[in-house]
């Protein structure tokens, strides 16, 4: 169902790919997004949920008023894959 989790020690490399992302302790990544407005950031969170609903990954979201901080992690196996 997964493919591999990504280790630890692979985890910069793969960052390295995806600028502004950055790890957790715990095994997740998170960016955070800021925006002029409420409303610019609610529709972005539109968009990330279609891409997400595509893909069958969810991130975990928060708005907090013009600010969305968006993290990822596979939480069956507690780890990105």
């Amino acid at each position: 169902m997964y493919t591999s989790i990504i280790r630890s020690e692979d985890m910069e490399i793969w960052l390295g790919h995806c600028p502004g992302w950055l790890p957790t302790c715990n095994g997740e990544i998170i960016r955070i997004y800021n925006f002029a407005s409420f409303k610019e950031a609610v529709e972005f969170v539109d968009e990330i949920s279609l891409i997400a609903q595509m893909s069958h990954h969810y991130p975990d979201i928060g708005i907090q008023g013009t600010r969305v901080t968006l993290k990822l992690k596979t939480h069956p196996v507690h780890g990105l894959t």
